[in-house]
């Protein structure tokens, strides 16, 4: 996926609130989990550093996201761009 359409596509995950935009409550680095992105929705490769974070989507509830370590960068710039502007 190009550059643009990957920033496109993770602003409107989060604008959707399908992404969260908080920070999370842990983070993990490994090498690849057998997992899907949730940004770029790609297989993460053996390879490949995935990184998983876990959030409290509900007091009582932590999910977790797999993200290629770029696409982690790329969410999280992207969300702390949301917040400080209020949106």
């Amino acid at each position: 996926m190009a550059s643009g359409d990957l920033r496109r596509r993770l602003q409107k995950l989060l604008r959707e609130r399908r992404l969260p935009r908080e920070e999370g409550v842990s983070l993990t680095e490994r090498r690849g989990v057998a997992a899907y992105c949730c940004v770029c929705n790609l297989a993460i490769d053996p390879a490949e550093i995935a990184v998983e974070v876990k959030f409290f989507e509900d007091p009582e509830v932590l999910t977790e996201y797999t993200f290629h370590a770029a696409c982690y960068t790329l969410w999280n710039t992207e969300r702390n761009t949301m917040l400080q502007e209020g949106a």
